[in-house]
């Protein structure tokens, strides 16, 4: 197949982004996500952004939601559990951890959004390990 494009052509077939047996220098090292979420609480996320809860009980938050960008100071429209580090807001929906909290406030990818927080806050970003790094990338099978 040969796409043309302001005289231009280029060959999909002999592109190097569909060859999956060279290495890419583009491909990004996989996030061990759920490593980074135990790292990371949500009560970082929100002193990073600068959210004060308007209500506390014990480890419930509430207040003004940081998405839609709520002006009203004494709005209790977002809640936050601190001990499972996830966040509702009942006026736009939106839900989930501490990573989606930052990906959806700073507008980024999550693969972004993980690398950018660890970042502001001074971690490593836990990449999983190439694979066959674990086992030294020999075969196993049949061996006895």
């Amino acid at each position: 197949m040969v796409l043309w494009a302001m005289e231009f052509e280029y060959d999909i077939e002999r592109s190097p982004l569909l060859n999956t047996d060279m290495p890419c220098r583009f491909r990004r090292r996989p996030i061990d996500y759920r490593e980074l979420r135990s790292r990371i609480g949500i009560r970082q996320v929100l002193d990073l952004i600068g959210w004060h809860a308007a209500t506390v009980h014990a480890v419930q938050l509430r207040g003004p939601c940081p998405l839609h960008r709520s002006s009203n100071t004494k709005s209790r429209t977002f809640s936050v559990n601190v001990d499972r580090d996830i966040f509702r807001c009942f006026k736009c929906s939106r839900a989930g951890n501490q990573l989606d909290l930052y990906a959806a406030l700073t507008d980024l990818p999550l693969y972004d959004a993980a690398t950018e927080l660890c970042e502001q806050l001074g971690l490593d970003i836990p990449y999983l390990p190439a694979a066959g790094a674990e086992d030294g990338g020999g075969d196993t099978l049949g061996s006895d």
